[in-house]
């Protein structure tokens, strides 16, 4: 299969999402020399909001279940992949940064020891610059280390020592989308953040942070629907939209983090 060919094979991988169509690809894809040349290749002239992105595809070839996928992985840590996904995370563009962060996240696990100091440097410059990613940085961060508790531990101290109000709502949003048993060292650890932020002088962290706590001992409260649970998710939802409907990869900070506090108070 032509280099060229390929490019768009795995840009339109999205339209199919067959087992075949992933089969095919990743079969090709072992024929190539460097494959971190082949994926900026991939992401070269993307329009905005594009739907044909290699990120499902990058997460899919070693994710499924497929008789290429072992090979895959091995020619992504022989290619050290993670070096594309590094060079990304700085892009002009939010949706190439999530998506950096996603591939590194979901997708490296053979990688994790290199890309520990990575995604822990990344923290600093998505508080300074990039605030919208927070959430998904939380969520891939804790997902690609579930069972190394001490090092979910530091990112929530680090998270905490800001005390900062909008990274306080989005670090109890995080927490409270983790449906974990509460006499577990995780569990044990959730509920120990939300008594903290209990004591929050913030009123919004405040409140939250309670309801939090208190559904945690509530064993059936998943049986009633809380819609005041979504705001602090909805308040993120809203901006992507915006930024969606005016065809723009790029925010100001300021003003995201104004909007999402109006959004939280107004609708809590």
């Amino acid at each position: 299969m032509e280099k060229d060919e390929l490019i768009q094979k795995v840009k339109e991988y999205t339209y199919y999402l067959t087992d075949e169509y992933l089969e095919e690809v990743c079969k090709g894809l072992l024929q190539i020399k460097d494959t971190n040349l082949f994926f900026e290749k991939c992401y070269e002239n993307d329009a905005v909001y594009t739907s044909e992105s290699p990120c499902s595809f990058i997460c899919d070839s070693v994710t499924h279940s497929h008789k290429y996928r072992e090979l895959i992985l091995k020619k992504y840590e022989n290619d050290c992949i993670y070096k594309f996904c590094e060079k990304m995370l700085f892009d002009s563009s939010y949706i190439r940064r999530r998506e950096a962060l996603i591939i590194i996240c979901d997708t490296l696990n053979i990688h994790r020891i290199k890309c520990k100091k990575i995604l822990e440097d990344y923290f600093i410059f998505v508080i300074e610059n990039d605030p919208l990613l927070l959430y998904d940085y939380i969520m891939e961060f804790t997902w690609l280390y579930a069972y190394e508790i001490r090092i979910k531990r530091n990112l929530y101290s680090k998270i905490l020592k800001l005390n900062n109000e909008y990274a306080n709502l989005i670090l109890l949003e995080t927490l409270d989308d983790l449906s974990i048993p509460l006499f577990s060292s995780n569990g044990l650890l959730k509920y120990k953040i939300s008594s903290k932020l209990a004591r929050n002088q913030n009123r919004c962290v405040n409140l939250f942070a309670k309801k939090m706590k208190k559904n945690m001992i509530i064993r059936n409260y998943k049986k009633k629907i809380d819609t005041k649970k979504y705001i602090l998710g909805n308040g993120r939802l809203e901006f992507s939209n915006i930024m969606f409907m005016n065809k723009t990869e790029n925010y100001n900070k300021d003003d995201f983090i104004n909007f999402y506090l109006n959004y939280v108070k107004k609708n809590f």
